[in-house]
């Protein structure tokens, strides 16, 4: 049986292991103190998001205006992410959508992030990607690309949500 030739891809030249994903062990205090704040950041997004409507009918939250939005006239890019956030928690699809187009996909992200993070505290092992420069160029580039777009579509289509 013959042998198949294989290409080696070889890594980026910025990166000093040659791997593009490794699997790290840090210390416990490492891990705290970066993934920890993380995920206490997350909890905090995910249980106000749930929380907000209550606190807000109670008068114990303070809504913060968009400066943007009060200058200008248009919404900025996170315009209605919150309130996008708090319609995904409480399964108003629709709503939330027109609030922001890319609000429920964020919202599932973050219930997502904050799994990976309980999963690193929890096995004291995180990921560890290892891109190159124009790797991260390109993905910086991109989540600005769809950030304008959603901004743009919600601009033209949902003036509802921001007028």
């Amino acid at each position: 049986m013959p042998v198949k030739d294989y290409t080696v891809i070889s890594p980026p030249e910025s990166v000093d292991s040659g791997k593009l994903i490794e699997i790290e062990k840090p210390g416990i205090s490492k891990l705290l103190r970066h993934e920890g704040s993380l995920l206490l950041l997350v909890m905090i997004v995910l249980v106000l998001s749930f929380a907000l409507p209550y606190l807000k009918s109670h008068g114990a939250w303070v809504s913060i205006p968009c400066w943007f939005h009060k200058i200008t006239g248009i919404p900025c890019l996170a315009c209605g992410l919150t309130r996008s956030f708090v319609l995904t928690a409480h399964g108003q699809w629709s709503s939330a959508l027109e609030m922001h187009l890319l609000g429920p996909a964020l919202f599932f992200l973050t219930w997502a992030f904050g799994a990976y993070l309980v999963t690193v505290l929890s096995s004291g092992c995180r990921v560890k990607l290892n891109f190159s420069n124009k790797v991260r160029g390109a993905v910086t580039l991109s989540v600005i690309a769809i950030l304008t777009t959603a901004w743009i579509i919600k601009i033209l289509y949902f003036t509802s949500s921001w007028k």
